[in-house]
């Protein structure tokens, strides 16, 4: 806020450092600060720990080498599209875990999850990302939203893979309301085969980094596995 002072001669003067105004109100000292600006505390999420249900798409455990089309999942719910299709190490390894999220379900689909945040609040929104094996670029195209802001728009050529080729990504993202939509949309062509997603991650920016589900010693790092 800003200050009033006086000098040796009794006058007053304003600090022009501290951001509002003032005027002298004659003889009788009298100082009056106009529109000061007063600062407020800065919003505090308290919460340490991953925030999203079910990022690695573990649950629900299907057998190995197997696959299945759902209307839904533990924590995810279904935006678009025929179903939430998860494989477990069907056409490709997972980046986490045994299991992935196909995004391209026989035909494109998209999923959120709904987490409550607080406005103002900086949060890291991670998540792996792969190419299907075999499958071109056209099919292998994907959208992150935080909110209603597009964080990633991503593509990646696949025909010439053997298994996955996952990046993994890092996002600093600004909360504006008290819950925020995570989104991850197929943009690409349809079809039944398509992005792949594993190891979506949102956390308060500066709490422990997530432990990954296949191995809980081991920390998920804004370069991927440690």
């Amino acid at each position: 806020p800003g200050g009033c002072f006086w000098d040796q001669n009794g006058k007053s003067y304003f600090n022009q450092n501290l951001n509002s105004t003032a005027s002298w109100g004659g003889t009788g000292g009298i100082c009056r600060i106009e529109n000061p600006e007063i600062p407020s505390n800065p919003p505090v999420d308290n919460r340490v720990g991953e925030l999203l249900e079910n990022g690695s798409f573990e649950f629900p455990m299907l057998n190995t080498h197997s696959w299945q089309p759902l209307d839904s999942i533990p924590g995810w719910n279904l935006a678009f599209g025929p179903a939430i299709e998860i494989q477990n190490r069907v056409a490709g390894s997972p980046f986490d875990g045994e299991q992935l999220l196909e995004l391209n379900s026989h035909a494109p689909s998209g999923i959120y999850q709904d987490v409550e945040t607080v406005p103002g609040v900086q949060y890291k929104l991670r998540f792996a990302f792969s190419a299907r094996p075999g499958v071109a670029m056209a099919y292998n195209e994907m959208q992150v939203l935080f909110g209603d802001t597009e964080v990633a728009y991503l593509s990646a050529e696949g025909t010439s893979l053997a298994d996955t080729a996952w990046q993994y990504f890092t996002f600093r993202v600004t909360a504006e309301s008290t819950v925020t939509r995570i989104a991850i949309n197929q943009t690409g062509l349809g079809g039944s085969l398509g992005s792949y997603v594993d190891a979506v991650s949102l956390m308060v920016d500066g709490s422990p980094e997530p432990r990954c589900a296949a191995n809980p010693d081991w920390l998920m790092m804004d370069s991927g596995f440690y």
